[in-house]
């Protein structure tokens, strides 16, 4: 009778009808393996970011920004002559001397790499609605309103070189001013413009609301939704 029991007693000790034990320890070994792939793909793409560092650090030491000059010396007609006196003020570099490429072409605005490219589309976006404009009125408006485009990116292209203007208010006027695909230079410059002015009066300090966002008159702050900024008191 022993000998009959005690086997039983030794397999009742493992037996697990339902497999639970099995179960647990399938979810473990998933939920290891789990973490072990985890942990290959975060090394993955920390060594993905560190070579594509590496390899922007070779690229840019052995080809340096160049200036682009005479951007805008394309646009010869006589109609023109504003928006080509605005782009050839643009401080436009590149990295590839002789590049056709308007992707390869920027200016810095802060920190924010402006490409020729999103230039040229912002203005020929304007240069469309001037003339719906003009042929919804029955009004010839084009001179003048190219005028005003060369004007407002001029002025632009002013604020860029000004260097009692932050960095981070440039861009940030920047981002104000842009609406998908358009850039309302004009509002943009006079914003930052604005954010200097009233900056000064605060003695460089606090924030100055632009139109979405509250930009602090020193480099080292944050840029921070202006409705936020005002709950916090950093609005004068």
């Amino acid at each position: 009778m022993i000998a009959m029991v005690f086997p039983l007693s030794l397999s009742a000790c493992s037996w697990d009808p339902g497999g639970f034990k099995a179960q647990e320890k399938w979810l473990e070994q998933k939920k290891e393996e789990k973490l072990a792939y985890d942990l290959k793909v975060e090394e993955d793409r920390k060594e993905r970011l560190k070579k594509q560092k590496e390899d922007e650090a070779k690229f840019n030491t052995s080809h340096p920004e160049i200036i682009v000059d005479g951007v805008g010396n394309v646009l010869n007609n006589e109609g023109e002559k504003s928006l080509r006196n605005a782009y050839n003020s643009m401080p436009f570099i590149t990295r590839y001397p002789g590049t056709t490429d308007p992707q390869k072409v920027y200016t810095y605005v802060g920190d924010y790499k402006l490409t020729l490219q999103l230039v040229n589309s912002s203005v020929l976006s304007q240069i469309s609605d001037c003339k719906r404009i003009s042929a919804y009125a029955d009004v010839d408006i084009n001179r003048a309103c190219f005028n005003q485009i060369g004007n407002d990116l001029s002025l632009f292209a002013s604020v860029i070189k000004d260097k009692n203007i932050t960095g981070i208010a440039k861009k940030a006027a920047l981002r104000d001013s842009t609406y998908g695909t358009k850039i309302d230079f004009g509002h943009a410059a006079r914003l930052a413009k604005m954010h200097a002015t009233l900056c000064q009066k605060q003695g460089g300090k606090g924030y100055v609301e632009m139109s979405t966002v509250a930009v602090p008159c020193s480099s080292s702050g944050d840029v921070i939704n202006s409705r936020s900024a005002d709950k916090m008191g950093l609005i004068n």
